[in-house]
C-alpha cells in the first residue's frame, strides 16, 4: 500500500533522481575514494563544480577574501604562488621592463588590485587623481 502511494505520488521519481546525483558508499571496510561529483564528470572541471553549486547550494571554491587572508597570514607564502605558477620558459615580457603574464599573475595574487575602467576611470581622470603621480615626475 506504502508503495503504490509513493509511485503515484511521484516521490520514487525524485529519489531515483537525487539518488544518481549523491555517491553510492556503502559500509566501508577500508578507506577508499569516491567522487562526489561524479554525475557531473561529463562537465569541464570548472563548469561540472559550478553546476554542483548551485544545485547544492555550495560554495565551488573558496572566496578570494578568504585567499587574501590566508596568504596574509602566512597560511599561504609565497613560495606556495611560485609553486603552483612556475614561470614559463621563454615566457616573453608583456612590454619591456614588464613581468611576464607568469610573473604579473603572482604580483596579482600577492597584491590584488582592481582596475580601473569605464566611468569610474573617466571620473578619476577628469578628478586628476590618476594624473598626479605622473606631472609630478615631468611625465
Amino acid at each position: 500500500m506504502v508503495t503504490q502511494s509513493i509511485q503515484k505520488s511521484g516521490l520514487g521519481e525524485a529519489v531515483a533522481h537525487a539518488a544518481h546525483l549523491l555517491p553510492a558508499q556503502f559500509p566501508l571496510q577500508s578507506f577508499v575514494h569516491h567522487n562526489t561529483l561524479h554525475a557531473f564528470e561529463h562537465l569541464p572541471f570548472a563548469e561540472g563544480v559550478g553546476e554542483a553549486a548551485k544545485l547544492f547550494g555550495a560554495q565551488p571554491f573558496v572566496a578570494e577574501a578568504a585567499f587574501a587572508q590566508h596568504l596574509a597570514s602566512g597560511r599561504i607564502q609565497a613560495r606556495d604562488l611560485d609553486f603552483v605558477l612556475p614561470e614559463e620558459a621563454g615566457e616573453p615580457a608583456l612590454f619591456e621592463g614588464a613581468p611576464t603574464r607568469t610573473g604579473l599573475r603572482r604580483l596579482w595574487l600577492r597584491h590584488p588590485f582592481v582596475p580601473v575602467t569605464g566611468p569610474r576611470l573617466r571620473w578619476r581622470l577628469a578628478e586628476g587623481e590618476l594624473l598626479e603621480g605622473l606631472s609630478a615626475r615631468g611625465e
